[in-house]
């Protein structure tokens, strides 16, 4: 049995201490290199052009797995990442995902938060866990999406096309006033109802029949 072992050191500790490493180059002034910092004992890689990580042949060849670039931009399938960290697949219609996960949502495929886009281009956020999805700016929460699909908007909501409702959706307001400004052409109902009721049993409903016919009903207990 055969071991092969390149020792590189410097024992000089003056204030000019050239650091150990192992210095890389070609004709064309092309530079790369690997050594321990003596200052931090921190080991680093160093490539002019960036840093490639390949897979799948030997010596310098394969397939680009990571890209560090000069910029320090990181590429994960992609060769020229355009932001601080690029994901691609080269593949047509082929979803990108990455994953977050922890000890206690489980670390297999189906555990944790799942975003990125699917093979048409949708983005998608899907929380896999029976937990709530919260969207926050200035540090405090805006927007809970609970797991079973309700919404809660901790501040006013500006609708700017139309809105709709699911088949016996509905729209809570816990407290406070309800305020519908702008032109009369603003609200529209058609084909439904719309119901207006207290805490108790009284009642005013609003249908229109789908002809443009409306009916009142009210309910006073």
């Amino acid at each position: 049995m055969f071991f092969l072992c390149l020792y590189i050191q410097n024992h000089s500790s003056t204030a000019s201490t050239i650091q150990p490493y192992i210095y890389l180059a070609d004709s064309g002034g092309n530079r790369g290199g690997l050594g321990v910092e003596t200052s931090t004992a921190k080991v680093t890689l160093n490539g002019q052009g960036g840093i490639s990580f390949a897979t799948g042949s030997s010596g310098v060849g394969g397939t680009q797995a990571l890209l560090l670039d000069s910029s320090q931009n990181v590429g994960i399938g992609i060769s020229a990442p355009n932001f601080r960290l690029g994901l691609s697949n080269a593949a047509v219609s082929t979803p990108v995902y990455q994953q977050f996960t922890n000890g206690t949502t489980g670390v297999t495929s189906g555990d944790g938060t799942v975003m990125g886009i699917d093979a048409d281009g949708d983005f998608l956020i899907n929380n896999q866990e029976a937990k709530e999805v919260k969207f926050y700016t200035d540090d405090t929460v805006r927007l809970t999406i609970a797991s079973g699909g309700a919404a809660t908007f901790a501040d006013s909501v500006t609708v700017g096309h139309d809105l709709k409702m699911p088949t016996n959706g509905e729209i809570d307001w816990n407290a406070g006033a309800v305020k519908l400004v702008g032109t009369a052409d603003d609200i529209k109902l058609q084909g439904g109802s719309l119901s207006i009721t207290d805490d108790g049993s009284n009642a005013a409903t609003l249908t229109e029949s789908g002809s443009g016919d409306f009916t009142i009903a009210t309910v006073d207990d």
